[in-house]
């Protein structure tokens, strides 16, 4: 361990610095060196010809028909690599890019601008890149105490696509002059997640004492969970802009998903998500499960020069299960192992709403169970 990480363990309160998670810090080894480093290249060379006959016989004029080709020439790489400094942290990072190893032509405005993106590797023509991918994925699981486990989460993805076969250019004008680029297009997204774990049996047997009277009542109860999931992401269709590296790596307020260089996006979301699950063990072989769900979601679609959102509200609660296990005297397991039955109970309440609508706004729920 570090020496500064040290001091700053020293540094915390006394009920963090003595509990797993401060123990943990002081005592655990920093790995500097990559956990696991992925590469792979494949090179896909495919063609396929297909022909449609009108009737199941042969013809004489058959051989005339003219085939319909199919041609998929690619060279796809992908490299990747884990991080992992503490045992509960982890970072990993994966880059996806494929180029078009297909030649095609310069009888098209399409095929002119596509050939401007070739480029060449040892001297020989390596295509140009049509699909790209960047996705990132940090996690974290500090174990402050015995009845308590945070998790921390965030995720991102980027897609980058180049459509060689689109029939119409996208045209771009600035002050300099037109110009033309090949249509493409590019999404991102971007997932957060926070939770923990509380384990209230456990606390209570650390406070009391596993033998206590207050221990015994409480002894049945499973560990709760509680989350957070925060959703954000957003489409571009034929982008007359380059990406900045804050949109590739799904940084930023929702503001910089839904709008890019003076560009709106195709379409863009934010979700939240609420969980809590939890449940008890009871006598006789019975087991009480409950868990509520609260999903708050605004999406927004482009409509011209503007923009229209769409509000919904999705809640799942009351909602739970109970469950029973009979296991049979021993003289008996012959016949019958064990009886199992469950029941569980589900009610959910969906509503949206779209602001501005008929200048009102207008608004659904249904409800179901």
């Amino acid at each position: 361990m570090p020496g500064f990480l040290v001091r700053l363990v020293e540094r915390l309160p006394r009920w963090l610095r003595e509990s797993e998670f401060g123990k943990g810090l002081r005592t655990s080894r920093v790995r500097w060196n990559p956990y696991q480093v992925r590469m792979r290249s494949e090179l896909t060379n495919n063609l396929t010809e297909r022909r449609t006959f009108r009737v199941p016989v042969t013809l004489p004029d058959d051989d005339s028909l003219a085939p319909l080709p199919s041609v998929v020439h690619t060279w796809r790489t992908t490299i990747g690599a884990d991080l992992r400094p503490f045992s509960s942290l982890g970072l990993r990072v994966d880059y996806l890019t494929t180029r078009d190893l297909q030649d095609y032509g310069d009888s098209t405005q399409i095929g002119r601008l596509v050939n401007d993106h070739r480029g060449t590797f040892a001297g020989r023509d390596v295509g140009f890149e049509r699909d790209r991918g960047l996705s990132t994925r940090l996690t974290t699981t500090p174990a402050i105490n015995g009845w308590l486990r945070p998790r921390f989460s965030f995720s991102s993805n980027y897609v980058f696509h180049r459509d060689p076969n689109g029939r119409v250019p996208v045209r771009v004008v600035s002050d300099s002059g037109t110009t033309f680029r090949v249509p493409e297009a590019v999404s991102n997204s971007r997932d957060g997640v926070m939770g923990a774990t509380f384990d209230l049996r456990r606390l209570i047997e650390t406070v009391a004492g596993a033998s206590s009277t207050v221990a015994g009542i409480f002894k049945g109860i499973v560990p709760a969970d509680v989350s957070l999931r925060t959703t954000r992401g957003s489409t571009f269709d034929r982008i007359p802009f380059v990406p900045t590296l804050r949109y590739r790596l799904a940084l930023g307020g929702m503001d910089e998903f839904r709008e890019q260089d003076g560009v709106l996006a195709t379409s863009a979301i934010e979700s939240k998500q609420w969980t809590v699950a939890g449940g008890s063990r009871l006598p006789l072989g019975f087991d009480v499960r409950l868990d509520f769900r609260r999903t708050q979601a605004n999406t927004w679609a482009r409509r011209g020069d503007q923009q229209t959102r769409i509000e919904q509200t999705f809640r799942q609660w009351p909602s739970g299960s109970v469950s029973w296990v009979f296991t049979p005297p021993r003289a008996m397991r012959n016949l019958l192992s064990s009886v199992t039955a469950r029941a569980r109970y589900r009610r959910t309440l969906a509503s949206s709403f779209q602001p501005g609508a008929l200048g009102l706004g207008q608004g659904t729920e249904d409800g179901g169970s």
